[in-house]
């Protein structure tokens, strides 16, 4: 009878020691990971948007992120922008040194670096929070389109719409409709934008305002 007993309650330290052991192992392998188990990151306050030899740089006032691939950015201009993560990137940098860091590890000496607000706050303090909670942005006026010349190109819409597979559909002002991924366009409210705001947005994607074409006419021509 002593012995079964002495048999049952082996069986049981065994187990006991392997539950043990498996604890350990896994608070050791935990302990290693650098994964963000809880995402409290909801501060950005740079958006940064490398496009071919081009660098822009915007800084941001608040920012709404979605389920899918769409950002949508309120600038320190006053512009608000609903674009898409494959184009743009939000930094959370809390010094100009820092920002100027990461700019320098993604660039090279041919590039063109445009920094869109000149008086860029790139002080964050501690415990900050401007994602939106909730979006009130239904209105845009204009699309903004880059092309593979390095061209881009603001078209004044009148209504638009979005899906959840990062489809975006457009209409424009002379009645044609365009349904495209959020990934190619833009869309853009400039209502409350300082003057010029939006030009200078569109230089810094592609290096000068040569390169700027609003409803099919070369900005430069149409001032």
């Amino acid at each position: 009878m002593g012995l079964k007993n002495f048999k049952v309650y082996g069986k049981i330290r065994k187990k006991a020691l392997v539950l043990l052991t498996s604890t350990s192992i896994g608070v050791t392998a935990l302990s290693g990971c650098n994964k963000q188990l809880v995402d409290l990151n909801k501060d950005f306050n740079v958006a940064v948007e490398p496009n071919g030899d081009n660098i822009s740089v915007v800084g941001i006032s608040s920012y709404n992120d979605y389920q899918g691939s769409q950002v949508q950015i309120y600038t320190e201009s006053g512009l608000v922008i609903l674009s898409s993560s494959h184009q743009l990137e939000l930094l959370h940098v809390t010094s100009e040194e820092s920002l100027n860091d990461y700019i320098s590890s993604i660039s090279n000496d041919d590039d063109i670096i445009t920094y869109h607000d000149e008086n860029m706050d790139t002080t964050i303090k501690y415990g900050s929070w401007n994602k939106r909670l909730f979006d009130f942005q239904l209105s845009f006026n204009k699309a903004m389109i880059i092309r593979d010349d390095n061209t881009v190109s603001i078209i004044d819409i009148t209504a638009w719409k979005d899906f959840e597979d990062d489809k975006i559909q457009l209409k424009l002002s002379d009645g044609t409709t365009i349904l495209t991924d959020c990934a190619n366009v833009k869309i853009i409210d400039d209502t409350n934008a300082l003057e010029g705001a939006l030009d200078d947005y569109a230089a810094s994607l592609v290096g000068s305002k040569d390169n700027v074409y609003y409803n099919g006419k070369q900005l430069t021509k149409t001032k």
